[in-house]
């Protein structure tokens, strides 16, 4: 297990900015693949990837809101 990352939001908004979110998409990634859930793992990292070509904004997503939550509560 490594360590999650920063949460990064819009000071107006209160959406993760593209870095946080992709950050957290990555960590998902790898948490999935400890676990052996290579199908969650390949969909974080997808997700990670695809955040990562776009050089700034916010996402809104409550999936991911929702995986953030379960990390910052343990």
């Amino acid at each position: 297990m490594s360590k999650a990352p920063k949460v990064e939001r819009d000071p107006v908004t209160g959406a993760l900015t593209i870095k946080c979110a992709s950050m957290w998409y990555a960590f998902l990634a790898e948490e999935a693949y400890f676990e052996g859930d290579l199908a969650r793992h390949d969909e974080f990292m997808a997700n990670a990837e695809v955040l990562n070509q776009s050089p700034r904004g916010y996402l809104h997503s409550k999936t991911l809101e929702e995986h953030i939550k379960k990390w910052e509560q343990q």
